[in-house]
């Protein structure tokens, strides 16, 4: 027991939502990782089997092939079509 005696139900909400918030947070960071780390083994991927990319591609040739699938595989693409639009020509 703590100096802070018993917390009303409000309280507890309170406590309850914070814990929630930072769990989400927590979460949306490892899928911002996951996402990099997915588009930059994938792009080398592609670039080393001289493969174009596809959804079918990804999941069954590349092994990305989880309950996200899909999802992953549209943010991959975004990520890879910014990097191709503005890095790429502002490097050469």
């Amino acid at each position: 027991m703590n100096n802070l005696g018993e917390l009303s139900q409000a309280e507890i909400d309170l406590v309850n939502k914070h814990r929630k918030e930072k769990l989400r947070v927590e979460k949306a960071n490892a899928m911002v990782v996951l996402a990099l780390h997915t588009a930059t083994a994938y792009e080398q991927w592609l670039q080393k089997e001289k493969r174009g990319s596809s959804f079918s591609t990804f999941c069954n040739e590349f092994g990305f092939d989880v309950e996200n699938s899909a999802d992953m595989f549209k943010v991959v693409e975004q990520l890879r079509r910014s990097a191709q639009d503005n890095t790429v020509s502002h490097l050469i």
